[in-house]
Parts: structure tokens; sequence; C-alpha cells
């Protein structure tokens, strides 16, 4: 059996270049604007302004998505199970998070914390 070829263009090597392009490019701004008045107040009002909506817009987009996904994963996977009283240990495994995060979730509703 032949090995399959490895990639050049794989995504660990493009998300490490993706870092050290991002560790760069903010040692360059810090070190060519760092030092001049008013740049720090410019910086946090674009990070809280602008950068933060979008990463919570990001992030609330994503839960949106997986969290489905995972639900009708696991729905499917019992479902196609056919019978239930074959799935024996495997129902308290799926059971037992399914009910941690259901129980986590609607008391961080109930009790509302940060607001």
């Amino acid at each position: 059996m032949s090995e399959p070829a490895k990639s050049p263009d794989r995504l660990a090597t493009r998300i490490l270049f993706g870092m050290v392009l991002g560790l760069a490019a903010g040692l360059i701004v810090r070190l060519t604007v760092g030092g001049r008045p008013g740049f720090a107040e410019a910086a946090t009002w674009v990070a809280t302004q602008i950068l933060d909506p979008l990463g919570q817009v990001f992030l609330r987009t994503l839960f949106f998505v997986v969290m489905p996904l995972i639900f009708g994963s696991l729905a499917l996977g019992v479902v196609q199970l056919g019978r239930l009283d074959r799935l024996g240990a495997m129902a308290a495994a799926v059971a037992k998070p399914l009910s941690a995060l259901q129980g986590g979730e609607g008391g961080t509703r109930r009790v509302a914390p940060g607001g």
C-alpha cells in the first residue's frame, strides 16, 4: 500500500501562518505607532466599539448553527438504532451530558448573571 501524498496546503500550516502573520502585524503596529499620544485611547475605542460587537455576532451565529447540528446528530443516531432497548449504556452516556446542559442553561436563564 502506498501512503497518501501529504498536501503542502494543510490546515495546520495555514493556521500557524496566520498566527505568525498576526503576531508580526501586531508587533509592527505597536512599534511604529505605539508611542504616539492618543493611540491607546483610539485602539481601545476600536476594540470596544467595532471589534467586540463583531466578535459577539460571530460567536452567537456559531452557537446558533452548531448547537442544532449537535442535537440533530445525536437524535439521528438514536433514531437510526431502531430499537431503544439496544441503546443500553449509550443512552446514559448521551442523557447525562444533555440533561446537565439543559439544567445549566435553565439555571443561567433564571439567575441571569451579569444583567
